[in-house]
Parts: structure tokens; sequence; C-alpha cells
């Protein structure tokens, strides 16, 4: 690209590009900062960036001397190029992704990853594996996107992927990210908005083989599961009843990470967040609440047939029960309509384990949740609080248990007379 195909009224484009070259030419330190300072000109992170790389003294001084050089010169500017207008900043970044400054970084991440210790060596592998595993996704945690000629690795209002690298690994990281700057010289492109923030590593392209180098290393350091080992797994505990640690797995797998989340799951088991988190963990499949990414498609595929074969079981042994005592039964995916004369009609919701669901709401009728699995009695308080309109139903092999403080007599005595007759009734422990 020409300094003459590029003008502009208020920009001298010459001049600007003359101040990236000096820069450049000081050093890779510089190629690196500029790339940084471009992502963010008007919050440059250069500092954070290039400390874990080059150290405190030319991490500061190179920020500087960046910051100073740019001064007065607005980078949102409107340039035309080859005669489309564009940022001056968009031109820029294009510019230093020459061939020059690419191989000065590119040699560089050589030397360094030729270098590199056994100990962040391991950390590298693993979160370059998982970068891998997420790249172009829809992981719960965080994304990993292709986005304006760098591969993008972000999430919003926490910095979840030290805390995934942490959770595969098995011991806590801080922030794995400093090894990308270290090693492969990516760099920071953190940013506030409105009330929120999005937490920004920016890995260079032509970085990306080094990235499938060390991911392919990942299983010298830990085992990963195959998709056999995965489905034999959950499925085992499914046959052992162990419930609730599917679902925790079942919500990591199909939402955000967040305290709301498990919110109902905490009140089931009775516990904090935090330690329904530590407490649900699954070797090689789930640890503090995070699917491990490299097995989270087996994860996801598996749950699915899985949710849908204990869904049917469980909703044909409550079809069974009131078509017995005369009830004619429709059902379609996890809600049945059991109709008969003299009754009122009962709308039902399944889920095959604990799982906050609602019935749709009906002008008439009575409306019914059961779930698989019996909660501590903190459920009660939740359900109190929520003020749910349905009656709750827990149900354990041959026993139900029905939350109080959900019945009312007038709306609900034939249905606990229709369960009772069939179930082991046990009042609320």
């Amino acid at each position: 690209m020409s300094a003459q195909s590029a003008t502009s009224t208020s920009i001298d484009i010459k001049r600007v590009k003359e101040i990236v070259d000096s820069l450049v030419r000081r050093g890779v330190a510089y190629a690196v900062g500029l790339h940084t300072f471009l992502c963010r000109p008007y919050d440059p992170q250069i500092w954070g960036t290039l400390k874990p790389a080059f150290g405190e003294s030319v991490a500061r001084d190179v920020s500087s001397e960046i910051y100073n050089a740019f001064k007065g010169i607005d980078m949102h500017a409107k340039v035309k190029v080859e005669g489309v207008e564009v940022e001056l900043r968009d031109y820029l970044r294009r510019y230093i992704f020459g061939e020059h400054v690419s191989k000065m970084i590119l040699e560089e991440v050589e030397k360094r990853f030729n270098q590199m210790p056994e100990g962040e060596r391991r950390v590298l592998s693993i979160a370059c594996a998982i970068i891998n595993a997420v790249k172009g996704k829809d992981y719960p945690a965080f994304s990993v996107r292709e986005s304006e000629g760098y591969l993008s690795l972000y999430s919003f209002d926490r910095e979840y992927f030290s805390e995934v690298v942490s959770s595969v690994l098995g011991f806590e990281v801080p922030d794995p990210r400093f090894l990308f700057y270290k090693y492969l010289l990516g760099f920071q492109c953190d940013w506030a908005f409105h009330q929120h923030v999005r937490f920004d590593l920016k890995i260079y392209p032509f970085v990306e083989a080094y990235i499938k180098k060390l991911a392919s290393e990942a299983q010298r350091y830990i085992r990963v599961f195959n998709r056999h080992e995965v489905e034999e797994e959950l499925n085992e505990l499914y046959k052992k009843g162990d419930l609730l640690r599917l679902s925790v797995i079942d919500r990591m797998v199909c939402s955000k990470p967040t305290w709301e989340s498990l919110n109902f799951l905490s009140y089931f088991k009775g516990v904090r967040y935090e330690d329904l988190c530590r407490w649900a963990k699954v070797e090689g499949i789930i640890s503090d609440c995070f699917v491990n990414p490299l097995v989270y498609d087996y994860v996801k595929d598996a749950m699915k047939i899985l949710h849908d074969k204990a869904l049917s079981e469980l909703v044909e042994s409550f079809r069974m029960v009131f078509e017995r005592e005369g009830y004619e039964s429709v059902c379609v995916n996890e809600c049945c309509t059991f109709t008969k004369a003299l009754s009122k009609p009962v709308y039902m919701c399944f889920s095959p384990w604990p799982k906050e669901i609602s019935v749709p709401y009906v002008p008439e009728g009575v409306r019914v949740v059961v779930v698989q699995g019996v909660p501590a009695q903190s459920i009660l308080k939740y359900l109190q609080e929520r003020r749910r309109e349905e009656l709750w139903v827990f149900v354990e092999e041959s026993r139900i248990f029905i939350a109080p403080n959900t019945y009312k007599a007038e709306d609900h005595q034939e249905i606990v007379r229709t369960l009772s007759n069939n179930f082991f009734c046990k009042p609320y422990r």
C-alpha cells in the first residue's frame, strides 16, 4: 500500500507512516507495542502487554514513547485508501501487518518458543489446546474468533480463560494470557463499555502454527477422554443416581457459567455456589463448574442423548400411573396433559434431574412440576421466595416428596391421592 494511494484533508499520511517506521526500527518491542496501541488508541494497554515479555523498564519506556509519538493525531480520522474512506487506525493496523513487521515479530517468537521452560510450556500447551478446541464454537465461558485480522479470545465481565485453564490443569494459573504475551507476543485489548468489560487477548495469525504445535503436546500433560469414555462416565453417573452432578454438567453445557444459572441447584444441594462447584467435579469432564473444553462436544452430545432417554423413562412412568387411575394422556416433549371426567385437567412438566422448570400458564386446570431427585430442605425457601404457582413433586425411584409450601388442598388433593396410590408418598424431610 503506497503513501500516494492514501489521502486526507486533515491527516498527513506520509508523516504518520514515518512515525510508525521510525518506531518499528527501534526493535520488536515497539512493533508489538504498536499493535497494542492501535487496538485501543485512547485506552492504550501497552505496558500491561510488554511487561511480561520485555520487563517493566522497557514496557514503561516503549509505552511512553508510542503514546507521545501519536499525541494530537486523531486515530479515528477518515483517510482515503485507494478511493475507499477508512479510519486512520484501521489503515495503520493493516500497514503494520506488512511483511517486515510480521517477520520481526515471528523471528522473536521462534527464539522465545525454543527457550521456553517446561513448566510454562505445560501451561501454554493446555491453553493452546483449549483455544484450538473452542475456536469458532459456542463454548459458554469465552469465545475464540477471527477478528480484524487477529485471532481474538474474549469473555465478558470476568476473565474466564484463566479459570478454565486452571480447571483443566487442576491447579490455579493466575493469568495464562501473560504467557501468550511472553512467548507468542500476543497482546491485551481489554475494554470497558457501559457497565461491562470485555477481556480480549489478540494473537497474530502468523503464529498459529506455534499454537497448533503446543496444542498437539497437551496429552503429554493431561489425559483427554475420547467420546466413548465420556459417554460411559456420564451413563455411570445416571446409573448410580448421581443426578445433581448430571444437572450441573447439563447446566454448564447450555448456559453461561454464572452464579445465577446455578442458583436453583445451590438451594437443591443446600450449599453455596462455590461449594457446589467444588463438589460437582467429575475427573476429565467438569471441574469448578467448567466443562472441559477438550471434551465439550462429546459431553454436550452425550448429555442430550442421556437427557432424552431419562426424560422418556420418567414421563412414561407417570403417564402409566395416571392412565391406571382413569385419566387420558397427551404427552409432547417434556410435558403431559392428563384429563378425566369430573376432574380438573392436569398439566405436568418433567425434568429427569434437578432443574428449575415451569409449566406454561393455562386459565383452567392444575399445573405440576415433577423433578427427579430429592432436594435439601433449603429448596422450600427457594420455592417460597419465587412464589411458584405449580405443585412441586420430587421423585426418587418408587418414592415421592411433595413440597408442602406449593400444595393447595382444593387444587392438588386429587393429584396427591393418585400419586399416593402408586408411589410411596413420604412426608417432606
